[in-house]
């Protein structure tokens, strides 16, 4: 085991839900993504009001969603983490393609922390489905797959936000 979750608030009895440090694992990958959007946060405020208010509701969110899915990692909670993490997504690609159709002219250019903020979603979105499927019913070598990759996710986007410096 990776990490050690002997004081969880997981059912530990109920062979329905993923194994403690799978989920722990998953978590933080979104509490990566939700301190990348607080971080920018603070920038978007001084562009336009709306822009962050949306930053910071998305970290909010994803914060919450981080601790709530440690707690009970319930499919119904996982599905709908992923259509609000799909959701942001869908905002990010339209504002860095053929941008926002109001406030700021032109599109947003791309950093590290944007884009590490949306690998980290897209692999939320793919969550409802990984997770049951490698942790549950999968062989130890698609669990460790999946705990290597939410790990690498994690300090990747940790690391990145440390050296951005909270600047996307």
């Amino acid at each position: 085991m990776l990490i050690d979750t002997r004081d969880s608030h997981l059912d530990r009895d109920d062979p329905s839900l993923p194994p403690a440090d799978v989920v722990s694992l998953t978590a933080g990958v979104s509490l990566a993504a939700g301190l990348i959007h607080a971080a920018a946060a603070p920038g978007h405020f001084k562009e336009l009001w709306l822009y962050g208010v949306l930053f910071a509701a998305v970290a909010v969110a994803q914060l919450a969603w981080a601790v709530l899915l440690y707690r009970r990692p319930e499919p119904r909670l996982m599905r709908r983490a992923a259509i609000g993490n799909a959701l942001v997504i869908g905002a990010w690609i339209v504002a860095h393609s053929i941008g926002i159709p109001f406030g700021r002219e032109g599109v947003e250019t791309m950093g590290t922390l944007g884009i590490m903020a949306t690998i980290d979603e897209v692999f939320l979105v793919l969550t409802p489905w990984l997770l049951p499927a490698v942790a549950l019913r999968g062989s130890r070598g698609d669990r460790r797959r999946y705990e290597y990759a939410a790990i690498a996710l994690s300090v990747a986007s940790f690391s990145a936000l440390l050296l951005a410096g909270g600047h996307h």
